[in-house]
């Protein structure tokens, strides 16, 4: 399930790079081509939940999960959330530098 933030004005289905028609689209090369009019340098968000039940589950997951569209919260909650399993690992032995190296490559960086 994916809600977009404004509404898209086409959308095509590909399977293996082959457009397809009847928008069942069963395979391993599947793709969406989504196509919105947009102002210049207008972002679009999309929040996508997800169930291995029903499309309703995955409907009433992304709802409960997330209600906004606040980008920058879902940032801050993000690195939360990991900076606080991170916390639980206690690395023994190497060099000061080798720690690190670790910790500094575990930590969101994008």
């Amino acid at each position: 399930m994916a809600k977009f933030s404004e509404p898209f004005t086409s959308a095509e289905l590909y399977v293996n790079d082959q457009a397809i028609r009847d928008n069942l689209a069963d395979g391993k090369n599947v793709k969406a081509c989504l196509t919105f009019s947009t102002e210049k340098n207008q972002s679009i968000l999309v929040k996508v939940g997800l169930s291995a039940i029903s499309t309703a589950g995955a409907r009433k997951n992304l709802e409960a999960e997330m209600p906004h569209w606040d980008f920058d919260k879902v940032w801050d909650d993000a690195r939360a959330a990991w900076n606080a399993e991170l916390e639980k690992i206690l690395v023994e032995g190497g060099s000061e530098e080798q720690k690190t190296i670790f910790y500094t490559a575990c930590t969101m960086h994008f």
